[in-house]
């Protein structure tokens, strides 16, 4: 399905958007992740190059929201995310009948059901029911007005906040991306941002924030491109290898890496209480499109392919 980047809404002034300098705008990143130097995002506006700039410049340091340094903290309804294995998940997805990422919430509460982590006691499965009910309520609060769920966001939420090895998801990371690639040891730069759209998006709502601008995970996806390839003006078809995404999420002189392992560490708790982040698309156009994230990853035709086993 086609996406509506923020650049093409709200030409007209349509009361209901939001303005693209919206203070907000994927703060909760910046404020993990905050850079000492800002001067390669000059041409960007400012709260982008700030945002931006956390999770691409070189040289970093951490701070967490609460005044906590480097904590990321998952709202309420979403310590259910620990009871959950991806792998179940992404099977019951493939053995499922649906035709895209793009699912209902009554058809993610029934993945989600399907997929507890074997090691739970009957204890922790007795709640499990209300507490998946809960999660997907406030997800549906955080895409208002959509009216679908992403299920590749809430699999990578899943999968990142897991108590699995960082290499371990590096490695999870890159054969969902490249996944029923014919055994191409790359996968092309058109892939990457679209699964670091889902990324984001199931990120943020863990820590219960709405996901960001389209145009803020470009401008991160094309960096960490840049970053890994050496390529400065990467195409759609630009390739990233195993090995340069590898070198990218294990290089401690990229925020990448501290990202890593600032997620990996997430705690519950309660969530800031500033206000969400809304993404610059009037509810007219967002009640149009469904989440293009993952539904762009389901087009590709890897995804086809791979749909159709």
């Amino acid at each position: 399905m086609g996406s509506t980047t923020s650049s093409e809404v709200g030409q007209g002034g349509n009361e209901n958007q939001v303005p693209s300098n919206n203070a907000g705008d994927s703060q909760h990143w910046t404020q993990l992740l905050s850079p000492i130097k800002r001067g390669v995002h000059a041409h960007l506006p400012d709260h982008r190059a700030t945002a931006v700039a956390s999770l691409t410049d070189g040289e970093h340091h951490a701070h967490g929201a609460q005044g906590r340094s480097g904590i990321m903290t998952l709202g309420p309804k979403s310590k259910v995310l620990r009871k959950l294995c991806h792998t179940k998940m992404m099977n019951n997805f493939l053995e499922s009948s649906a035709e895209s990422f793009a699912l209902t919430p009554n058809e993610i509460t029934a993945l989600l059901l399907s997929s507890p982590l074997d090691s739970l006691t009957e204890i922790e499965l007795e709640p499990m029911k209300e507490e998946i009910a809960a999660y997907v309520d406030r997800i549906k609060e955080l895409v208002h007005p959509l009216k679908y769920i992403d299920f590749m966001s809430v699999l990578s939420a899943v999968m990142l906040i897991s108590d699995l090895q960082i290499e371990s998801n590096i490695d999870f990371v890159y054969n969902y991306i490249a996944l029923g690639s014919d055994g191409h040891d790359d996968f092309r730069y058109e892939d990457f941002m679209v699964a670091l759209r889902s990324f984001e998006m199931g990120l943020s709502h863990a820590m219960d924030r709405r996901a960001s601008k389209e145009e803020y995970v470009m401008d991160v996806s094309k960096a960490w491109m840049q970053i890994a390839t050496k390529e400065q003006n990467p195409t759609p078809d630009s390739r990233m290898k195993h090995s340069q995404l590898y070198d990218l999420c294990t290089n401690r002189q990229q925020p990448i890496r501290l990202l890593l392992e600032v997620i990996s560490k997430a705690q519950d708790g309660e969530p800031d209480t500033g206000e969400l982040h809304e993404a610059a698309m009037s509810e007219k156009a967002q009640a149009m499109n469904p989440p293009s994230g993952g539904d762009e990853w389901m087009a590709n035709p890897t995804w086809i392919k791979t749909a159709q086993k």
